[in-house]
């Protein structure tokens, strides 16, 4: 294997392991896991995150691809991704309300709801401009988690730097478009959630 396509692979494996929906799910676990909480609660939340902001976006892309409406989970044609960046926005709004109604921790609530309106401007950018949403779901957690723990979230940037990495060896993005997504998705986290906890 030449160093080329072993870039490649590597590269696909860790855009693979971190789409942004499985990114989500993975800062829900590690939420919780911080919440002093009885474990049913947890558990509930737990299950509203992973279903709300993980497996029913990717069951809705899932469909698309069996129906070959679109090529592939990453949505490469710019043009067919609008609908899947709306179903997954109103999929994150759905479980912001159950966690809301449940009486779920604020940091819990308000990482939902910044992934409904991190989902939102993505769709309006989209019909312009073809962001990286990769960049997006990995720059976000990282404002998410500067919330939680400060300034020592620097020691993850190693992981968002990562992802966007993969994308640009994929040629999926080029640079501006990287630079987008991962500018987008760290300022809408961490103003969301500031503008929540704040309230």
């Amino acid at each position: 294997m030449t160093q080329f396509n072993a870039q490649r692979a590597v590269a696909r494996i860790i855009s693979a392991i971190f789409s942004p929906p499985l990114a989500a799910g993975g800062v829900s676990i590690l939420l919780i896991s911080r919440i002093p909480a009885p474990s049913n609660h947890r558990i509930w939340w737990l299950g509203i995150c992973l279903i709300f902001a993980t497996c029913l976006p990717l069951l809705y892309v899932g469909f698309l691809v069996a129906r070959r409406k679109v090529d592939g989970f990453y949505i490469a044609a710019r043009s067919r991704r609008l609908i899947p960046l709306l179903v997954g926005s109103t999929s994150c709004f759905a479980g912001f309300i159950l966690l809301r109604a449940s009486g779920a921790p604020p940091p819990l609530s308000a990482f939902l709801l910044s992934y409904v309106v991190l989902g939102l401007l993505a769709a309006a950018a989209n019909t312009r401009w073809k962001i990286s949403l990769h960049g997006a779901g990995a720059f976000g957690p990282l404002a998410m988690l500067h919330h939680l723990i400060g300034p020592s979230v620097l020691y993850w940037l190693p992981v968002p730097l990562a992802v966007s990495w993969a994308r640009m060896v994929l040629g999926a993005h080029s640079l501006p478009e990287v630079v987008a997504g991962c500018g987008t998705g760290f300022l809408v986290v961490w103003v969301v959630v500031a503008l929540y906890l704040a309230t």
